[in-house]
């Protein structure tokens, strides 16, 4: 006869398939709480690779998203404002799972996997080295956790498959090759990058950029990639800041 204001069917169901729960009593302003954990089950994958893929990437101030279809072809992108910037947790956490939401709940209308790159802390503290003291600050290591924990929450949820991908060389690759092309900033070509990586799309060099490299035609596409980063690390590319297309703030 007891109930639960949140997660009360999780808890019938893992009674009933005699799942492992865990109870914990709690003493406070003289009155008893129940704390019941356990395991929810994960609702049955309902998107397709087959019809394509959205990409996003999480920046300091808002989550840029990108979505393809089957063939790899950019066909929708905006910005999802997530300003946590010097919010306590609880608050990055309600604007977190809010602009989550979003994506979850159009991912699943338009019943395609969501590409978000793998939680590998190493290799984010050297990708947040790259952009500088302030934006670290901005973009802590507890935002990233917390945005992959809820939007793997979230997909679960609702039936919605989460790809993880290494995300080495997305923004770069983005910059040299999309920014320009399609006219977006330099996170929506990350995330347009990401979403091609998670339906296994190559980015090969443009050839503009191939005399440059020639002794390098061997080995892995990431490793020119790598070269051409190190070719001009001392001069800046020519990028687009303006959409062509009119860049949405969130979903209709």
């Amino acid at each position: 006869n007891v109930s639960f204001g949140y997660g009360h069917e999780h808890i019938t169901f893992a009674l009933a398939n005699h799942q492992a729960i865990c109870y914990r009593l709690v003493r406070k302003n003289k009155a008893w709480y129940l704390f019941v954990t356990t395991n929810a089950a994960s609702a049955p994958i309902t998107t397709k690779r087959a019809l394509g893929a959205i990409g996003i990437d999480l920046n300091a101030s808002h989550i840029a998203f990108a979505e393809i279809d089957h063939f790899g072809n950019l066909i929708y992108f905006g910005n999802i404002p997530t300003p946590i910037r010097d919010c306590r947790k609880d608050q990055a956490k309600a604007i977190l799972s809010d602009a989550i939401s979003q994506i979850i709940d159009y991912a699943k209308e338009k019943q395609k996997p969501v590409v978000v790159e793998d939680l590998d802390f190493s290799k984010k503290k050297t990708r947040l080295r790259e952009h500088g003291t302030r934006y670290r600050r901005m973009l802590s290591f507890f935002a990233y956790s917390l945005f992959f924990l809820l939007i793997v929450s979230k997909a679960a949820r609702s039936g919605v498959e989460i790809i993880t991908k290494n995300p080495a060389y997305s923004s770069f690759i983005g910059k040299c090759k999309f920014m320009n092309l399609f006219g977006i900033s330099i996170h929506l070509a990350a995330s347009f990058v990401l979403a091609r990586r998670g339906l296994r799309f190559s980015e090969r060099l443009s050839a503009n950029y191939a005399p440059a490299l020639a002794e390098h035609k061997a080995g892995h596409v990431w490793r020119l990639w790598n070269s051409l980063k190190k070719a001009v690390s001392n001069r800046e590319l020519s990028v687009g800041s303006t959409p062509r297309r009119p860049c949405p703030s969130g979903f209709g």
